[in-house]
């Protein structure tokens, strides 16, 4: 399966879930996490390709939605307060093989600063971590970051949080490290 085919597909599975409508941004008054895909079987197409590559494919999706997250955002919410960024998480599943890729999320946070200065998040430090940050730098998005909460029962992170450098008119994970 060509790399475009995949791409074409995701697009059309995030699109599916309507996550960057302006009415459902709007519409929060509180943290929302949905996940760009509800089912493992609806990417179980990109196994098909290698481990690294399906994982930047997805990045660069996620990132793409996140664009015109942002941009909906600084259109339509004029506080500056509103922070949203890409999530990954269920490493785990994702290292045995039952996930072609971590499961991936946009985190949506209005009124964010607050809860944000609470939040446990720290730079890269796992190899969770680093996979993420490779797939961002593969990618050449040189104004996004990864950050990580780190579980310390687990020795792992929880998630792990890509997001803006810094970004006009959003709240951005350089805004907090």
């Amino acid at each position: 399966m060509k790399r475009s085919a995949v791409r074409k597909r995701l697009i059309r599975l995030v699109e599916k879930y309507k996550i960057d409508d302006v009415k459902f941004l709007m519409s929060l008054d509180e943290y929302e996490e949905p996940e760009l895909f509800n089912y493992y079987k609806e990417v179980e197409f990109m196994k098909k390709l290698e481990k690294e590559e399906r994982c930047v494919i997805m990045t660069e999706v996620a990132l793409d939605l996140l664009d015109r997250i942002a941009k909906a955002i600084q259109e339509n919410d004029r506080s500056g307060m509103y922070f949203v960024c890409i999530t990954y998480k269920d490493w785990d599943m994702y290292e045995a093989g039952e996930l072609a890729v971590p499961t991936a999320g946009v985190f949506l946070l209005p009124c964010a600063n607050k809860v944000m200065k609470k939040m446990k998040i720290c730079k890269v430090e796992s190899r969770e971590g680093r996979m993420a940050r490779e797939w961002v730098r593969r990618l050449g998005r040189k104004d996004i970051c990864v950050v990580e909460s780190i579980t310390k029962e687990l020795g792992r992170p929880e998630k792990v949080y890509i997001g803006y450098q810094e970004r006009k008119g959003i709240l951005s994970i350089g805004n907090y490290m």
